[in-house]
């Protein structure tokens, strides 16, 4: 009969002594290999003073995090003299507190104006960035926090004028992002670059055309910025102040003889952008180029942006007249072979392409003189035939012609005006629906 214990599993066998002590004498010593075994280290000093030099130097971390736990706290407090008193015990006013800044970030951050200026003072590092994806400077946060005394007080310890966020943006960029004019005009005088590309090519003009902020914009233009600058999709600060439907920013630049001829990235010029700003391709040029680094990686619609798309859906017929004014091609053909004629919807905006010469395609004549037949759109069907008819005769060629002439002026109507011609040429010559 089977034993019925032989199948329960049996402990294993202990393991053989290890081989590594001897004696020697009266006395068991260990091998070396033992004792780097034991100790984690070979010929591992393990006298007294060793052991003294190891807790030092553990208590010593110990009480330097502590100081900066107590050091954010007084910064989150506005507590100056505490701020003193831990920088006076030894706080290094340079460490990474809250995972990803510095003190003094973190002090403009809050608010405290008085505290950032005593870390200055105190010697911290003007140009230790924090850590995470902005990768902002001290110089960047306190222009986004409009100190214009820090800034100055930053921009004198030493702190880099060209220095770049996580977008490639420098302080400039930042004062013309947020409207801060008077920083803008500092950072300037200390020899600040006014055509600095970020990583989409962008300057800080163009950001200060999307926002309408004229006194900034005027001071860039004024002191060499280069109001044709294009970036990665071909747009110059023009093209974001029709995206935007920013009519005195629109004024501003024609004034200062901005390009209405220059094409973007797909043959569009400045009349297609006016004639369709919500068309897929310039949505997403907005949002590739926005100023907040996650939403430009992943593609989401800022609050202006937001706002654009609830505010001024409408027309923006006054800047369709400011462009044809400044003599821009109401002919040109994209990449795709349409025109601004092809693409606008409103028919006020139509009216005013075809009276300046944009060609009625000869396709859209059969298809009106269907839709007469049958009753519909009888009104603007019926003009269409009309100014299909007036631009096959010679005066409306030469009225374009004239007016294509004249656009190298800046302001067609003002020149028109100072032609030797008769008042009622003139008027026919200044004649836009």
């Amino acid at each position: 009969m089977a034993n019925p214990y032989s199948m329960i599993p049996q402990p294993p066998p202990p393991p053989p002594p290890l081989p590594t002590s001897f004696h020697n004498g009266n006395q068991v010593q260990c091998s070396p290999s033992f004792s780097s075994i034991s100790d984690g280290e070979n010929n591992q000093d393990t006298s007294p003073q060793s052991k003294v030099s190891c807790f030092k130097t553990h208590s010593s971390k110990c009480k330097q995090k502590e100081l900066q736990f107590h050091l954010v706290g007084a910064i989150e407090s506005g507590n100056l003299v505490q701020v003193q008193k831990l920088v006076n015990n030894g706080v290094n006013i340079d460490c990474i507190i809250l995972l990803v800044k510095t003190p003094l970030i973190h002090a403009m951050e809050q608010g405290q104006e008085h505290i950032a200026s005593y870390l200055i003072s105190s010697g911290a590092n003007t140009n230790k960035a924090e850590r995470n994806a902005w990768f902002r400077h001290p110089l960047h946060t306190a222009v986004f926090k409009n100190m214009y005394n820090i800034v100055l007080k930053l921009l004198v310890h030493g702190a880099v004028i060209e220095a770049q966020d996580g977008n490639g943006m420098t302080p400039l960029t930042y004062s013309a992002i947020y409207g801060n004019s008077e920083i803008t005009k500092l950072l300037i005088s200390y020899g600040a670059n006014l055509n600095h590309e970020d990583f989409v090519n962008r300057i800080a003009l163009h950001f200060a055309a999307e926002r309408n902020l004229l006194d900034i914009a005027d001071t860039l233009i004024r002191l060499g910025s280069n109001i044709d600058h294009q970036d990665k999709y071909g747009w110059s600060p023009l093209f974001g102040a029709v995206m935007y439907n920013h009519i005195e920013m629109v004024q501003l630049l024609l004034s200062r003889r901005a390009n209405v001829q220059l094409l973007d990235y797909g043959g569009d010029g400045i009349m297609h952008l006016a004639c369709s700003r919500f068309r897929r391709e310039k949505v997403f040029v907005v949002l590739s180029t926005s100023e907040d680094l996650y939403k430009r990686k992943r593609r989401i619609p800022t609050l202006s942006f937001q706002n654009l798309c609830v505010k001024f859906r409408g027309s923006n017929i006054d800047i369709i007249h400011c462009l044809i004014d400044a003599g821009a091609n109401v002919c040109l053909s994209n990449y795709e072979g349409l025109t601004p004629l092809d693409l606008c919807k409103e028919q006020n905006v139509m009216k005013s392409l075809v009276s300046v010469g944009s060609p009625i395609d000869p396709g859209w004549i059969q298809s009106a003189t269907l839709c007469s037949e049958s009753g519909e759109n009888t009104e603007i069907i019926t003009w269409l035939l009309e100014q299909f008819q007036l631009q096959q005769r010679l005066i409306f060629a030469c009225k374009v012609a004239i007016r294509r002439y004249l656009s190298f002026t800046g302001c067609i109507s003002s020149a028109i005006q100072k032609l030797p011609l008769p008042n009622a040429m003139k008027d026919f010559l200044q004649q836009v629906y």
